[in-house]
């Protein structure tokens, strides 16, 4: 806009892209480009002095030649001649500083927003349509749209002020196809409140305060299993404390909640599913064939394809009924129930892990 003689102000040039995008609604492509830093004081005055030296060497060669032309031209004197090539030698020198001093910055990297002058033009009738609005509510005070429409009037395009209508408010709706849910949402009549969820749908109970002695702070997680033995129908268990205080024992079976970015909740959220307690109960042998039924399940379950589920089962049944098997397989129960399963290799280069690492020690 500055190339195309629009003067803007120095703070208003600086938040147009702000104002476009805020009230204006204009629509842009975002992306990184290679851009040309704006040039510095000392930048802008070695062009000045440049452009000065360019000039004055253009005008010395333009009067000799204008003699030469009207046979008023005198060879110099060799005296003069060799001036007149120390005054050129240091012309030319400082013509050369002058446009390295001059010479721009590399390009760096920016964001930028690109739109079109048509979105532009667009934009800027939204805000104008924005701020008639709101000095028609009283919002702002301005009271020379007269003066504006008459130059609008003049430009053959006079503000026609335009009544979009909203579409028809539904009076029923299915949110939900929970009919307790249906009927908590068809009572919010606000956008204030947060109703309080229905029973089948609160599945979390909390630990509002906790103490215990440091001595015994170890033992704290022989609570949890209680705890949950109180809520039968609750999966969850959900701990928060401030982000300053220490965890404690209880916490290690916890996995923490990641936080929003526009969270300011001061807190940090743990989480515990009352699977976790099944840890205790856990064990790992070997994969046996009565296994094999189960793995089978397991692996199929975690969404492998066929051709995948068929490849493993055939390396782990080779490792598990095979003693030329390279591999050993082994299994993780928790009451008779496969929950896990790995295979081991027998072939271990001992003298590569023993020349470097101090494994005999």
């Amino acid at each position: 806009m500055s190339e195309g003689g629009v003067s803007l102000d120095q703070n208003l040039s600086e938040s147009l892209g702000s104002l476009l995008l805020c009230f204006g609604d204009i629509e842009i492509d975002a992306g990184w480009a290679d851009r040309i830093p704006a040039d510095n004081e000392e930048q802008r005055k070695n062009k000045i002095f440049l452009q000065m030296e360019e000039s004055a060497k253009q005008k010395d060669l333009d009067e000799r030649t204008k003699k030469a032309a009207t046979g008023l031209y005198k060879p110099p004197t060799e005296e003069e001649e060799i001036a007149l090539k120390a005054e050129n030698a240091t012309r030319e020198e400082k013509i050369a500083e002058y446009k390295f001093k001059s010479k721009p910055k590399p390009p760096v990297k920016q964001w930028i927003r690109e739109t079109s002058i048509h979105d532009l033009l667009i934009s800027l009738d939204r805000m104008a349509e924005y701020d008639r609005m709101l000095s028609d509510l009283s919002k702002i005070p301005f009271d020379g749209w007269s003066n504006e429409d008459r130059v609008l009037k003049k430009l053959n395009r006079p503000y026609i002020k335009e009544f979009v209508e909203l579409p028809e408010i539904q009076g029923d709706q299915n949110y939900s196809s929970d009919k307790d849910i249906q009927k908590i949402v068809e009572g919010i009549n606000d956008c204030v409140t947060i109703p309080d969820p229905n029973e089948s749908a609160k599945n979390a109970f909390a630990v509002t305060l906790f103490c215990m002695e440091s001595m015994f702070d170890n033992r704290s997680k022989d609570f949890l299993k209680y705890a949950f033995d109180m809520f039968p129908d609750r999966d969850y268990l959900i701990v928060t404390q401030p982000h300053t205080i220490a965890e404690t024992a209880l916490l290690n079976k916890f996995s923490i909640v990641p936080k929003k970015s526009e969270n300011t909740f001061s807190h940090v959220l743990y989480v515990l599913h009352r699977d976790q307690l099944y840890e205790q109960d856990m064990h790992v042998s070997r994969t046996t064939k009565a296994d094999l039924d189960q793995i089978q399940s397991l692996i199929e379950s975690s969404g492998a394809s066929t051709q995948k589920t068929e490849d493993y089962m055939k390396q782990i049944t080779n490792a598990t009924t095979s003693f030329a098997s390279p591999n050993l397989s082994f299994c993780a129960r928790i009451e008779n129930q496969v929950i896990a399963t790995f295979m081991i290799s027998k072939d271990v280069n001992l003298d590569y892990y023993i020349s470097h690492f101090h494994i005999q020690d």
